[in-house]
C-alpha cells in the first residue's frame, strides 16, 4: 500500500510538471494590446424626416388656424402614402408673439404658431413621391432631417464585432511573429462601441431647391439614400510568452 502511494504521489508530481511546462508561468508572459475594427455595409430600409410649418398672424387663434390646416394636409398625404400613426409624432409646437427691430426699438409682427412633424417611412421608392406631394400641397414649410437608416441593425452590428475581433487577433499575430513570441489567449476584451455612417449626406438647402424646381416645373425630385457602414471597434490585450 505504502508503495502505490508513494507511485500515485510521484505520478502527480509529474503531471504537474507537464502541466507548469506547457502553460508559462504568468511571470513568463509578456502582453500585446491591439486595437480592432469592423464594417459592415448595408442598405436603407426606413427613411425619417421632419416637416415643419411656421404661421404669422394678428392673434395667435388666426395663427393657429392657418397653422392646424397645413399641418392636417400634411397628416393627410403621409397618411394616404400608408404611414401609420405610430411613425408620425410632434416634433416641437411653440407659441409666441414675434417681434422685429427696427431703430433699436422692438415692434410686434404678431403672433406666431411654429409646429414640425417628424415621420418615418419605410416605402423608399415612394419617398421622393411623397416630398413633391407635400411641396406642392403645402407652401411655406421646411423640408429637413433626412435620415436614411436600417430599421434592424443587429445583424450587421454581429459581423462589424467579428470582423473587429479578426482584425484585432491579425494585428497581435502579426506583432508577436515580429518579436518572436508566441501568441495565447486574449487577457482582456473591451467594446468601443459601435458608429452608423451614411455616406450621402442630402444638404437641406439642396432639398430646398429641388422641391421648389419640382412644383414649378414638374421635375421630380431625386433625394439618393446613400449607402449605410456599420462599424465596431474593440481593444484586445492577449497573452504572449518566448
Amino acid at each position: 500500500m505504502k508503495s502505490r502511494n508513494i507511485i500515485f504521489i510521484a505520478l502527480i508530481a509529474a503531471l504537474a510538471l507537464l502541466a507548469s511546462c506547457a502553460t508559462p508561468r504568468s511571470a513568463d508572459y509578456a502582453t500585446i494590446t491591439v486595437d480592432g475594427s469592423g464594417s459592415v455595409k448595408l442598405k436603407a430600409d426606413v427613411v425619417t424626416f421632419t416637416v415643419r410649418i411656421s404661421e404669422l398672424a394678428d392673434t395667435t387663434k388666426a395663427a393657429q388656424d392657418l397653422a392646424n390646416a397645413k399641418i392636417a394636409r400634411i397628416l393627410s398625404l403621409v397618411r394616404a402614402a400608408g404611414i401609420a400613426d405610430e411613425d408620425i409624432k410632434t416634433g416641437s409646437l411653440s407659441i409666441y408673439t414675434d417681434y422685429s427691430w427696427e431703430d433699436g426699438a422692438q415692434v410686434r409682427l404678431g403672433e406666431r404658431v411654429s409646429q414640425s412633424l417628424t415621420i418615418k417611412s419605410r416605402d423608399l421608392e415612394g419617398f421622393a413621391g411623397l416630398v413633391d406631394q407635400i411641396a406642392e400641397s403645402v407652401s411655406g414649410l421646411e423640408f429637413n432631417n433626412v435620415i436614411f437608416d436600417k430599421e434592424d441593425k443587429s445583424e450587421a452590428y454581429a459581423q462589424a464585432r467579428e470582423k473587429a475581433i479578426a482584425d484585432a487577433q491579425s494585428k497581435a499575430k502579426a506583432y508577436a511573429d515580429a518579436s518572436g513570441l508566441k501568441l495565447f489567449m486574449p487577457m482582456t476584451i473591451s467594446e468601443g462601441g459601435f458608429g452608423v455612417v451614411n455616406s450621402y449626406n442630402y444638404p437641406m438647402a439642396l432639398m430646398k431647391a429641388d422641391m421648389a424646381a419640382s412644383a414649378e416645373s414638374a421635375v421630380s425630385t431625386e433625394i439618393p439614400s446613400g449607402e449605410l457602414s456599420v462599424t465596431a471597434s474593440i481593444s484586445i490585450t492577449y497573452k504572449a510568452v518566448l
